[in-house]
């Protein structure tokens, strides 16, 4: 068996020999916020009033980490300045060529699911494996139910505030549309309008790029 990059085994925090999901001893569901402190020091900075980013000493990229009410872990996020190869993080953390589910998170990229032990999640660049993993998630066992649960049973996310700039944008239009009393852009516009009401950003976008070729 060919031997790991020893980069990206310090990039993981070592290989677990269990495969559990921990990351340089941190255990989803288990260790505190006092533990994460004492593991990677204090945090860079407050992305919300749970989620905290922490710097990391043995390698490029960053750690974010989620806390629930309690101060326990709930989520910690290895994330690589450059997308990695699937096939060596899969090696790396001892996962099968095969995930136990697929899904797609809110900007359309893809997520696989390693279960069992593990409870762990690889995050792509894109909606496609070949983009290469941007960051692995070690989970609690709740959390990752839920993740899996969601990726079992797609239903769609609904976030207004997501795309909030392209609602305002396309409000602006459907007025332009109108005074050029042209019917096709009209129903174009309105249709980009709902999705981004509806916080589907990633269809709403692609449908304003088309937008804007064809009516600038």
């Amino acid at each position: 068996m060919r031997a790991l990059p020893l980069l990206l085994v310090l990039l993981l925090g070592g290989v677990p020999a269990a495969a559990v999901s921990t990351y340089k001893g941190l255990q989803p569901g288990k260790s505190t916020r006092a533990d994460v402190e004492r593991t990677l020091g204090q945090p860079v900075r407050a992305v919300s009033a749970t989620l905290f980013e922490y710097s990391l000493a043995d390698g490029p990229g960053s750690i974010l980490v989620e806390f629930r009410a309690d101060a326990v872990v709930d989520r910690i996020e290895r994330r690589f300045l450059k997308p990695v190869s699937r096939s060596a993080l899969l090696r790396s953390l001892g996962l099968p060529e095969t995930p136990e589910e697929k899904g797609t998170n809110r900007e359309g990229k893809l997520v696989e699911y390693f279960g069992d032990v593990n409870t762990l999640a690889l995050t792509f660049a894109s909606g496609e494996t070949r983009s290469g993993v941007m960051s692995v998630g070690y989970y609690s066992m709740e959390l990752f139910e839920r993740g899996l649960g969601k990726a079992r049973n797609p239903v769609v996310q609904f976030d207004p505030a997501a795309c909030r700039e392209l609602y305002y944008w396309s409000q602006g239009e459907r007025d332009a549309a109108k005074r050029a009393k042209n019917v096709g852009r009209h129903q174009e516009i309105l249709e980009i309008q709902i999705l981004a009401q509806r916080g589907e950003c990633v269809k709403a976008q692609s449908l304003a790029a088309k937008y804007k070729e064809s009516y600038r």
